[in-house]
């Protein structure tokens, strides 16, 4: 599906084969940017092993968003689409509105009535934009720093 963006096109599609590579490249990359700062080492250990794990991996299904066969962001969920796992979008593209559209596509093929995510600092503001409560306080866990969050339809934004 295409979306505009600006006066331009992103299309969001789901990602296979070596696309998912890329997109954990992207993951890393952006995460070492934005996340890690916030994180102790044992955290930044724990997200980079998550990422290396196979089963993380085979069981996501990851939704890319492209400009021109450029990957600008990725949202990968569990195979029911009821918990985001992850969600970046890759440095130079925030603000842009490339998170918005991979959320809304990713709602729109979704059937679960509530989605969960364990919110890293940063994105906080942002699942609150999209309409997110928050469950519980902050947690930490293994070095993590993390916000479970909540999205009910016909509650959130």
């Amino acid at each position: 599906m295409e979306y505009k963006i600006g006066v331009t096109y992103v299309e969001i599609r789901i990602m296979q084969g070596f696309e998912v590579e890329q997109a954990l490249a992207l993951i890393w990359t952006t995460f070492l940017k934005i996340d890690a700062p916030m994180f102790s080492p044992e955290g930044v250990d724990t997200f980079h092993n998550y990422l290396q794990d196979k089963n993380t991996k085979k069981l996501l299904v990851y939704f890319g968003a492209y400009e021109g066969g450029e990957l600008k962001g990725v949202l990968a969920s569990n195979r029911r689409r009821s918990h985001i796992c992850l969600f970046f979008v890759g440095a130079r593209h925030l603000g842009q509105g490339v998170g918005r559209r991979l959320w809304e596509y990713f709602q729109q093929n979704s059937a679960a009535y509530a989605i969960t995510v364990n919110s890293a600092p940063y994105a906080v503001p942002v699942y609150h934009r999209f309409g997110f409560a928050d469950s519980r306080v902050e947690q930490i866990e293994h070095g993590m720093r993390f916000t479970p969050m909540r999205y009910e339809r016909g509650c959130g934004g």
